[in-house]
């Protein structure tokens, strides 16, 4: 059970993270 908290918090914080990158390149294309 243990594993598959760690295992859900790791993909979270990779989608979180995708999230955020994604955000920082549609906010660079709006300024140029």
């Amino acid at each position: 059970m243990e594993n598959v908290l760690k295992e859900t918090c790791f993909y979270e914080t990779i989608l979180l993270e995708t999230n955020y990158i994604q955000n920082k390149a549609n906010n660079a294309k709006v300024i140029f």
